[in-house]
């Protein structure tokens, strides 16, 4: 069994990590160490009491890099970790659910697996828990939250993943993730929706997103163009 044994945030303004933090003290088992790359802000008030904490400073100035640049701390010593937006909260079952299914899937199909994602209440597509509900409740949820899923493009707002299946995300903000996802296809992997779940407060990071986007989409466009044409086979709002 491969279990997920480290969790990576990376934070600009760390303004809701004490509530995650909190989140992981209750939910999360005491031997999972948590890595959190930050900009010089003060932490003290975002530690846990019980797990072993690595706070790295970064000067990433994007998304991708500062992710990059924890992850690969994390797989220093890990070879399975959870990677998470620095805005959501922990379910008291997110952590058990979340690893039964990647440490099953990881057995079956090994370094073709590439991201397990835990569903939410913000993000875009299947991974949002209203995605096409239509109403159908079994029990308190619907029936579609039921089931892990195969996908495209994930969200890694609270995602495992093996170190052997890690590849770079661009030095962006925005869809750096999607293309990091198409080009996990391109070697094969598979990507699966999770039936764990978290809160995701969402959009506490970026300033001017609609700038943040236009940008990130120039550089794709210049230096991925063939990824830039795929987005918009993906139905994004491009400008």
């Amino acid at each position: 069994m491969n279990k997920l044994s480290a969790i990576v945030i990376s934070t600009i303004k760390g303004k809701r990590l004490p509530v995650m933090m909190k989140s992981i003290e209750q939910y999360i088992p005491p031997d999972v160490e948590i890595y959190i790359a930050h900009n010089g802000i003060a932490l003290m008030d975002y530690h846990s009491r019980v797990h072993k904490m690595h706070l790295v400073k970064s000067d990433a100035t994007n998304f991708g890099d500062a992710y990059n640049f924890i992850c690969k701390r994390a797989f220093e010593k890990h070879e399975s970790i959870i990677v998470c937006n620095d805005d959501i909260v922990f379910h008291p079952d997110t952590y058990t659910i979340l690893n039964h299914e990647y440490s099953y899937l990881h057995d079956g199909i090994g370094n073709a697996l590439g991201w397990v994602a835990c569903r939410n209440d913000f993000s875009a597509g299947i991974q949002n828990i209203r995605w096409q509900a239509n109403g159908i409740m079994e029990g308190l949820k619907f029936a579609h939250e039921k089931t892990a899923v195969e996908t495209d493009i994930i969200a890694p707002i609270c995602a495992a993943i093996h170190r052997d299946s890690w590849i770079d995300f661009l030095p962006i903000n925005w869809y750096s993730d999607d293309i990091q996802c198409m080009m996990m296809q391109e070697k094969g992997m598979h990507n699966i929706v999770s039936t764990a779940y978290v809160h995701h407060v969402g959009s506490q990071s970026m300033q001017s997103p609609e700038i943040e986007i236009a940008n990130s989409l120039n550089y794709i466009k210049e230096n991925y163009s063939s990824y830039y044409r795929k987005l918009e086979q993906c139905h994004l709002r491009l400008n």
